[in-house]
């Protein structure tokens, strides 16, 4: 990271590993949601539409994709 402060590149680690450890929590999360207690992650309002219409792999690719986009932000520097 040239020309960033080394307080500017902790805060970019730290960034990274805060989403990164969110992002496993939430895939953890959903794993023990399914596995042990037997609940299904698409049971929502409107997953179980999503992935009858555009179909499981295409509705994971947009979800993050979607998910990406809408973090893409959080990397713009004032």
């Amino acid at each position: 990271m040239r020309g960033a402060g080394e307080a500017t590149q902790v805060g970019y680690v730290g960034g990274l590993l805060t989403f990164s450890m969110m992002s496993t929590l939430v895939f953890v999360l959903t794993l023990y949601f399914e596995e042990t207690l037997g609940l299904s992650a698409v049971a929502g309002a409107y997953g179980s539409k999503v992935i009858g219409r555009f179909g499981a792999r295409r509705t994971r690719v947009g979800s993050l994709v979607g998910q990406g986009v809408l973090t893409g932000p959080l990397r713009l520097e004032y």
